[in-house]
């Protein structure tokens, strides 16, 4: 009988000085570090490796799971321009007060998590330990004009040297 290795996984969620005075951070902090465990637990229930889900779900899982968190939607890898070689990530935020919100369709059926969109979302980076650990660093949240902020000129460069210097600071 084969076993697949024991996964020695663990999650740890950072958060920016800039964030810790957002209203209702540490919210957003328990949420976040509760759904990258859903990740986390989904693939242990599969057989699967944390890294095969973490840092953050692909496109086709997105597409093919249902909203297991009531709070964050589309998770994605800044991909364009400046941004190509940096772990920077953006979730979106539920806003039911924001007509730009889909989370759910017309019937009131939860939509697959790749189609939860707002124009709220939360800036995070992955930072790499080269461990079996998933370091995550909370930057800021965006509310509203996420998707105007991410297109802002020097916008990622700013996130990018956040995160350098948390990591410095803090020697992570």
């Amino acid at each position: 009988m084969s076993h697949m290795p024991l996964d020695t996984t663990r999650i740890f969620v950072h958060v920016h000085p800039n964030l810790q005075e957002y209203p209702n951070a540490s919210l957003f902090v328990e949420e976040f570090e509760e759904y990258k465990k859903q990740a986390f637990d989904y693939a242990k229930e599969n057989g699967c490796l944390a890294a095969d889900f973490l840092p953050a779900l692909t496109e086709e899982d997105q597409k093919s799971l249902p909203p297991d968190q009531y709070l964050f939607g589309r998770d994605r890898l800044f991909y364009r321009g400046a941004a190509a070689n940096d772990p920077l990530y953006h979730v979106h935020i539920f806003k039911p007060d924001d007509e730009k919100c889909v989370w759910h369709d017309d019937n009131g059926i939860s939509v697959n998590q790749w189609w939860c969109r707002s124009d709220a979302a939360l800036i995070y980076a992955h930072m790499d330990t080269h461990s079996n650990d998933f370091h995550f660093l909370l930057l800021e949240i965006i509310d509203p004009g996420a998707h105007e902020r991410y297109e802002e000129k020097g916008a990622i460069e700013h996130w990018r040297k956040l995160v350098i210097a948390y990591r410095a600071v803090n020697d992570i």
